[in-house]
């Protein structure tokens, strides 16, 4: 699922700006928490700890309501917790290991998480060697290819971009949504699953695939990534930390044209939906997942144009200057309508800055909006039929 942004990376052409030490302790303080020696915790208070945070981060955050599809507590909601921080990776990433190595020394316990995956009808639903988000991530994925064709529009394109990607691009795609009973443990190394495109990995063509089925690389989940053994376990991703301004969102100000559109704001859609990815790998089926229950399955055409329009509504005179305007006879692969939905769920400022997450639609519009078509079956009220 995750979009790879070396277009951006290449036209910075800089190394990533090293955020201050400490964040998580400064981000604490701020708040008026006592943070605690995290190795000295067992994994119950650990995590209670982290919920409190978290809790209270939020409640100092207009706009960004806790983020949670597990039952509980979980490791998630921990890695969540490098993008709040506003830490380097490498201090969040020490304090993530720590958690990580006590809650993999507890007993295991599977949890129930609600996901949802964006992938052509024909294949089959139980999500083998495939990505899914929670419903802030997979409104995350959606918003990143709505917003690609800035990155895709000049030519040449950089590497590793995916400008037709096969998961979201042609006729009878679906969208998903699913329950999955996963294994609370630590998580593994974030697989990148796509359709094979000619025999080989869009991303890593030297990995060589049958055309049509799913491919996987995995990473470290560090900015930039590096190419990493895959495990059984279930990948994690944390979108704003990967695409947020902590995250490839750093190369805003300093690109030009349309990929700086594309940076800033998948950048700033990130940080306000602040979204988690998930792999879940074939050598992992039945050992840490497993599909529970298939909720609903729509044609992504019907989610399409439910959620599009929800966005419509909040600008309709730019939506209206656009060739097509809005309704079915929209064009999306317009760099017109592109801008407007921009403008629309983000707010103006978002083309060239990442540090407004206020204007805009709200998390909770967006999140609603992109939900809706699993809420009922009536096409005239948002919803969708289940195929």
């Amino acid at each position: 699922m995750r979009p790879i942004f070396s277009a951006i990376l290449f036209a910075a052409s800089v190394a990533a700006v090293s955020a201050g030490e400490n964040g998580h302790e400064k981000a604490a303080a701020n708040l008026k928490i006592v943070q605690p020696k995290l190795e000295s915790l067992d994994a119950s208070s650990a995590l209670k700890w982290h919920e409190t945070f978290t809790q209270e981060f939020h409640k100092k955050s207009a706009g960004v309501s806790p983020l949670s599809s597990f039952s509980g507590y979980s490791s998630t909601a921990i890695k969540s917790s490098v993008a709040f921080s506003g830490a380097d990776t490498s201090a969040s990433e020490a304090n993530y290991s720590i958690v990580s190595a006590n809650i993999t020394n507890s007993a295991s316990v599977t949890t129930n998480a609600t996901l949802y995956h964006i992938n052509p009808l024909s294949i089959p639903v139980a999500p083998v060697n495939m990505d899914l988000g929670d419903i802030a991530g997979d409104l995350v994925f959606d918003i990143y290819q709505i917003l690609a064709i800035y990155a895709c529009y000049d030519k040449p394109v950089a590497p590793f971009i995916i400008c037709d990607n096969k998961e979201t691009s042609g006729k009878d795609l679906g969208v998903t949504k699913v329950v999955l009973a996963v294994s609370e443990q630590n998580y593994g190394p974030y697989a990148t699953c796509n359709i094979c495109l000619n025999g080989s990995s869009p991303l890593n063509t030297s990995h060589l695939c049958t055309h049509g089925e799913y491919v996987c690389d995995c990473e470290n989940g560090a900015f930039p990534p590096k190419k990493v053994p895959c495990t059984a376990a279930v990948g994690y991703e944390n979108t704003s930390a990967y695409l947020g301004r902590t995250g490839t969102g750093k190369f805003c100000p300093l690109t030009r044209g349309h990929s700086k559109v594309a940076a800033c704001a998948i950048s700033t859609a990130a940080d306000k939906l602040q979204g988690s990815w998930f792999s879940t790998l074939r050598q992992g089926e039945g050992v840490t997942w497993r599909l529970v229950e298939v909720v609903k399955r729509v044609r992504r055409d019907c989610h399409s144009n439910s959620f599009y329009t929800s966005v419509e509504r909040r600008l309709p005179k730019c939506f209206a200057g656009c060739h097509g305007g809005a309704g079915a006879s929209r064009n999306t692969s317009s760099l017109c309508w592109a801008g407007c939905f921009s403008d629309a769920a983000l707010g103006p400022q978002a083309r060239t800055s990442t540090h407004d997450l206020e204007s805009g639609m709200t998390r909770e519009e967006l999140v609603g909006a992109w939900s809706r078509p699993f809420d009922s079956n009536d096409v005239a009220n948002g919803g969708c039929p289940h195929v």
